[in-house]
């Protein structure tokens, strides 16, 4: 029922693409804190989304309160 009122999927042809575009359909967002881009930090970690340094996974991290720094965040 969900994919008939979302998106065409029917032109993904890789599986694990076609079960991330699945999955953002059910996904949600929240603002955590404004991250200035920053091009000359590295290490960048990807989400698959959208990139983050690793001092900014820090900030999230904390404002999240999680107990250890991670690439990962629940919503």
């Amino acid at each position: 029922m969900i994919l008939e009122i979302g998106w065409d999927f029917s032109t993904n042809k890789i599986v694990d693409k076609y079960a991330v575009r699945m999955g953002q359909c059910l996904s949600s967002i929240c603002a955590i804190q404004y991250l200035p881009v920053d091009e000359k930090r590295f290490p960048t970690l990807s989400d698959g989304v959208g990139r983050i340094s690793f001092s900014s996974t820090k900030k999230v991290a904390e404002k999240l309160e999680l107990k250890d720094n991670s690439e990962r965040f629940p919503i």
